[in-house]
C-alpha cells in the first residue's frame, strides 16, 4: 500500500497517521513501529509529533475509524 491510498483519520482537528498505518505503508508490523517510537520517543513532543490515548478517547477513534474504513474487495 502507498500514502496515497490510506483511508483519512482526523483526530485533535489534525490529519494524523496510525501505527497501523505506518507500518502498513513501510512493509512491517506495529510493533516494529512501536519499538522503534519507544526507542526514540524524546525526539518527539507529545500532542505536536504524537498522540497518546487511551481508555475512552482510544475506544472513540478506534470505533470512528472502523465505521469510516472502505469495505475491502476480493
Amino acid at each position: 500500500m502507498d500514502i496515497q491510498n490510506l483511508v483519512p483519520v482526523d483526530y485533535s482537528n489534525q490529519r494524523v497517521l496510525l501505527s497501523s498505518q505506518v507500518a502498513e505503508v513501510f512493509g512491517t508490523t506495529t510493533n516494529v513501529i512501536k519499538e522503534n517510537f519507544r526507542y526514540s520517543k524524546k525526539q518527539f513532543e507529545e500532542g505536536v509529533h504524537y498522540f497518546k490515548l487511551s481508555g475512552t478517547e482510544l475506544r472513540a477513534l478506534k470505533s470512528k475509524v472502523r465505521n469510516s474504513a472502505p469495505a475491502s474487495t476480493p
